[in-house]
């Protein structure tokens, strides 16, 4: 401002300290929040062009976002809602019917893991009738048949409680 010649500012003083910078306290938006952003800004008419570029992704990034909770059931939607949950898991549970997507997002919670292996984890061991598209065979990457049949047969249902000795242990 010296150099500018600038003799008087306008200036804020913050009376509260929090050792607050830019980097140390970034406010992230989860999945489902992003999603609402970007709806809410295409319904007032913001094209998904200029979206993609404030955002600085492409437009098939703002597309997919958008689509993102298509085929979600209000419940595992309003499960997730909070928690930091990639886009690409709801891609997973997209694969699922309605109940199973509720018990998937409430294993997700419970196990506080909500990556993409994990929820492909649980997609793996969801019985066929449990499917969107039942009549077809999952596939997913490095598992092989068998080995998902093994873990359609050994899926215990959510909520129930094994003994120690159902686990395999000491009582």
């Amino acid at each position: 401002l010296k150099d500018l010649g600038i003799n008087q500012v306008e200036c804020l003083v913050s009376t509260d300290d929090e050792a607050f910078t830019d980097y140390k306290r970034i406010s992230r938006l989860n999945a489902v929040q992003e999603h609402k952003m970007v709806l809410r800004a295409i319904e007032r008419g913001v094209p998904p062009e200029q979206i993609a570029k404030a955002l600085d992704i492409n437009v098939h990034s703002v597309q997919r976002k958008v689509r993102m909770l298509d085929g979600i059931c209000e419940e595992a939607i309003n499960l997730l809602k909070d928690k930091a949950c990639p886009m690409a898991v709801f891609e997973v549970l997209r694969k699922m019917k309605t109940l199973r997507q509720i018990e998937a997002a409430e294993l997700l919670i419970n196990a506080n893991n909500y990556s993409v292996p994990y929820a492909s984890a649980i997609l793996a061991g969801t019985p066929q009738s449990q499917l969107v598209e039942g009549s077809k065979p999952k596939r997913i990457m490095g598992i092989t048949t068998e080995a998902m049949a093994r873990m359609e047969a050994e899926r215990v249902p959510c909520g129930v409680v094994l003994s120690p000795a159902e686990l395999g242990q000491d009582a």
